[in-house]
C-alpha cells in the first residue's frame, strides 16, 4: 500500500505500569523539516506548566530518498526523530523516560486523525513503529535517529506470491 500520512507518537516508558502516552501528531507523508505540536489522543493540544503553559513539539525531518531503478523498493523516505521539547512530565519525582514512535500508514492524515479515539487504531499505531532508543530521566529528549520507511515495489511483491498452477 501507498504510504500516505505519518504518525509520531512521544511515550514515558514506565517500568511498572503500562507506558503513558505524553502527545502524538499525524501529518502528510511528505518533505518537511521543524516542529510538529502534539496532541493528546482526543486531539488537545499537549502542554508543559499550569501558569505560563507551552506547546509540546517534536522535531522532525521527512525527505525522500532517491533509489537505483534496480531496486525491489519504492516511494523511500527518511525520517529523523531529532527530539522533543516542553513535554509534560509523567514520572512523580524524576523526569520522563521518553522514547517515540513513527509509524507509516495508508490513509490520509485527517483520517487517522478521527480515528484515534479506539483503543484498537492506538494500539495498531504502535504495531508497525519504527522506535527511538530510550531517553531516560530527560526533561528535553534527543534522540537524533533516521529511519526509512519504503514499500516494496509490484514486480518484487508478485515474486513472492504463490503461482497458480
Amino acid at each position: 500500500h501507498v504510504k500516505q500520512s505519518l504518525a509520531f507518537t512521544v511515550w514515558d516508558k514506565d517500568k511498572f505500569t503500562p507506558d503513558e502516552l505524553i502527545g502524538m501528531c499525524v501529518v502528510p507523508l511528505a518533505e518537511m523539516e521543524g516542529k510538529q505540536s502534539l496532541v493528546n489522543w482526543a486531539g488537545e493540544p499537549v502542554k508543559k506548566g499550569m501558569l505560563r503553559t507551552s506547546p509540546a513539539t517534536i522535531a522532525v525531518t521527512v525527505k525522500p530518498k532517491p533509489l537505483g531503478a534496480d531496486s525491489r523498493l519504492c516511494d523511500c523516505w527518511i525520517v529523523k526523530m531529532h527530539g522533543a521539547e516542553n513535554l509534560p512530565s509523567k514520572d512523580a519525582l524524576s523526569p520522563n523516560d521518553g522514547f517515540a514512535e513513527v509509524t507509516a500508514l495508508p490513509e490520509e492524515a485527517a483520517a487517522v486523525r478521527v480515528g484515534l479515539n479506539s483503543v484498537d487504531a492506538q494500539q495498531f499505531l504502535r504495531e508497525g513503529a519504527h522506535v527511538t532508543t530510550l531517553a531516560a530521566d530527560k526533561e528535553v529528549p534527543v534522540w537524533e535517529e533516521e529511519f526509512e520507511i519504503a514499500r516494496l515495489g509490484d514486480g518484487a511483491r508478485a515474486a513472492l506470491l504463490p503461482s497458480a498452477f
